[in-house]
């Protein structure tokens, strides 16, 4: 474990068997609605209402930390509770492959169902990010309302990720998920090359929402063309994936101008 604050910015670093899972399960609850999700890293927004809980989760990971490098001070402890109001990174190393998955299917009237199969945290994380859109929620799935364009725009901002905190998502889209969409957001007939599966495709690719304007769609593939061109990494390991990722932008940005150019 290794803990050092830089800039209003507390961090921790740890493997996945140094902190207690319900210590940090209730840490990531507590601040389900300020929390920002990457690949291996949470970070818990700086927070003055939440400062009793984020006291104890420090007070907890200090008595830890202190004990690991056999340290005896109080004065450490102390110091890393009067940081409780700033920003908080937790940084995960994990030992071995943990998966999450998501299975996303067709309902009827302009709704898809949502099945999820992950730790308790994502789920109350995912709620809250997509609670103002369902119309059913229970302890493993719910229903999405995609009438509301920013219910699809966060669904995908969650789905299109690889790997949230050391767990690898994996997604399952349904055909009937694509068959929903299009119903409802494509109302043009689509060329014989291009059927709507890959038109939809196409904008998760682009991380852009379903039905984006042109301009939006042009600086998002210009973007990630920049990105992840072979040439950055030439002679590299890396050059192959790199040469897929751009090969599929392109891909994606070819049937979208297709359809909408």
């Amino acid at each position: 474990m290794r803990i050092y604050f830089n800039r209003d910015i507390l961090t921790i670093t740890f493997d996945d068997k140094e902190l207690p899972s319900n210590l940090l399960e209730d840490i990531i609850l507590a601040h389900k609605s300020q929390i920002l999700m990457l690949e291996n890293s949470i970070i818990l927004l700086s927070s003055t209402s939440l400062v009793s809980v984020r006291e104890s989760f420090l007070l907890e990971v200090g008595k830890i930390y202190t004990a690991k490098y056999s340290y005896n001070s109080q004065f450490f402890i102390n110091t890393l509770r009067k940081l409780k109001s700033k920003t908080i990174k937790l940084n995960i190393i994990r030992t071995c492959k943990t998966e999450m998955s998501v299975a996303i299917s067709h309902a009827k009237n302009h709704r898809i169902n949502i099945s999820l199969n992950t730790v308790k945290w994502f789920i109350e994380y995912l709620y809250e990010l997509l609670r103002p859109y369902a119309v059913r929620i229970s302890s493993k799935s719910l229903s999405l309302d995609i009438r509301h364009d920013k219910a699809v725009k966060n669904l995908q901002k969650i789905v299109s990720k690889k790997m949230i905190f050391g767990y690898s998502l994996k997604c399952k889209y349904h055909d009937s998920f694509f068959d929903t969409l299009s119903e409802f957001y494509m109302t043009h007939n689509f060329s014989n090359q291009y059927t709507a599966k890959t038109i939809l495709e196409s904008y998760t690719l682009l991380n852009c929402r379903i039905g984006a304007p042109k301009e939006v769609l042009k600086h998002k593939y210009r973007q990630l063309a920049k990105a992840y061109h072979p040439d950055r990494v030439f002679g590299m390991q890396s050059e192959h994936d790199y040469t897929v990722r751009f090969q599929h932008l392109q891909n994606a940005y070819t049937a979208l101008k297709s359809q909408i150019f």
